[in-house]
């Protein structure tokens, strides 16, 4: 069985070049492209909003990128 991954990353673009750091911030599974992809806006806005102030969002320039990684389960 596939199912995906959606992994966010808290990227900051003071230097010019954003630079994300490796660690990822949460990490859920998902059955389809669909649902990750679309889990993956809600949850990068929802985020910004609640954990960062709009002065650290514009001094830092901070933005969440994320990825949705396939991955192969067993069937059970």
């Amino acid at each position: 069985m596939t199912k995906f991954m959606l992994i966010l990353y808290l990227c900051t673009s003071v230097s010019g070049t954003p630079k994300c750091n490796q660690e990822s911030i949460i990490s859920y599974q998902f059955a389809n492209w669909s649902d990750c992809l679309i889990q993956g806006y809600r949850m990068s806005h929802n985020r910004i909003i609640e954990m960062y102030d709009i002065e650290m969002v514009n001094m830092d320039r901070l933005a969440i990128r994320f990825e949705c990684k396939e991955f192969k389960t067993e069937n059970t």
